[in-house]
């Protein structure tokens, strides 16, 4: 293992560093000084396409809306090999108004808006580049940018079969022959919002980590946090009270996760295959 703490704290003394869990894609540590306590994430140089430059990116535009609290950036570097170091968080268990303050942020950072759909810089959903370039509809920028590029990936893979495909054909005529989801503008969405993605600070504030950051339906968000739980009931209804949703979202919700459902599937094969192919059908039959 590289000496971390002599490459970003030279000559200070009675630095440790020692890994901590929490991610699979990098190898992540905890570096603490007499007056600093930071978490420092890296990965192999070869084949680094500069993921921690659209994280950090991210953070920076979340830290701007002054909405909910992001960990600051301290460092972002290549050499010895890829690097980001921002501020630690020690973590405690949600209680009391946690869940109401993160969903009034949430729709704060949701009411951030942009005249296109896009982002001016690639960022990525763990190690997956996303295609940012700006589109002026939610309906050709979601297929276009989302659908159809992670769908011909994974057929393209073998992951998907040749009536998969034609299933897909079917949903796509389906989506795009009206705006399926309700025409709203651009809003800043943290684009990869799992449970697993937040942290609950020792002073109960809502942390927001790993962001995938674009200018998007909002809805994603919400679909995002119903995918793999976590998030209680009272954050939906909380957030419903500050910004409420169309009555019709809940028949949306499998249309807005299909993107990181496709996602899954090229990451860990054919586990999320079927899920996928029940989302098309259930839009397709119109169930």
């Amino acid at each position: 293992m590289l000496n971390w703490p002599e490459v970003l704290v030279p000559g200070e003394k009675q630095v440790t560093c020692h890994p901590v869990t929490g991610s699979t894609l990098n190898s992540v540590y905890r570096l603490t000084g007499r007056n600093f306590s930071w978490f420092l994430k890296t990965t192999p140089a070869a084949g680094y396409s500069g993921q921690f430059s659209g994280e950090a990116a991210g953070l920076k535009a979340i830290e701007e809306t002054h909405t909910l609290r992001v960990p600051r950036v301290i460092g972002l570097g290549t050499v010895p090999e890829p690097y980001l170091l921002m501020e630690w968080f020690d973590q405690v268990m949600p209680s009391g108004e946690f869940w109401d303050h993160f969903a009034r942020g949430l729709a704060g950072l949701h009411r951030t808006t942009n005249p296109q759909f896009g982002y001016p810089v690639q960022t990525w959903c763990g190690n997956i580049p996303m295609d940012n370039r700006f589109s002026e509809t939610w309906t050709d920028f979601y297929f276009h940018r989302r659908l159809e590029p992670e769908f011909r990936f994974c057929r393209d893979s073998g992951l998907f079969s040749p009536s998969d495909a034609g299933l897909f054909t079917q949903f796509s005529r389906w989506f795009l022959s009206e705006p399926r989801f309700p025409v709203e503008a651009p809003s800043l969405i943290h684009g990869d919002l799992w449970s697993g993605n937040f942290l609950c600070s020792d002073g109960q504030d809502p942390v927001l980590i790993d962001p995938a950051v674009y200018f998007g339906h909002r809805e994603i968000d919400l679909g995002m946090a119903l995918l793999f739980g976590g998030f209680p009931r009272n954050f939906f209804q909380s957030y419903h009270r500050e910004w409420n949703l169309e009555d019709d979202w809940e028949f949306r919700i499998p249309l807005s996760q299909l993107y990181h459902l496709l996602l899954h599937v090229r990451l860990f094969g054919g586990s999320y295959r079927d899920q996928v192919l029940g989302v098309l059908r259930r839009y397709v039959q119109g169930r």
